[in-house]
């Protein structure tokens, strides 16, 4: 889940033309609160639309 959040704080950035300024040690997950939230299959797609 940690690097679910990661890719899509990256590809949110670069939609919208921020490159290169997300680093891996700055994007922090609360996996229990997000798949106790949403399931781990709906985060994951949540996310995916999410960057679509």
């Amino acid at each position: 889940m940690q690097e679910n959040v990661y890719n899509l704080a990256v590809k949110t950035a670069e939609k919208i033309g921020c490159t290169s300024i997300i680093q891996r040690e700055d994007v922090i997950a609360n996996a229990v609160y997000v798949v106790a939230l949403f399931g781990y299959n709906a985060a994951f797609d949540f996310t995916n639309r999410c960057v679509s």
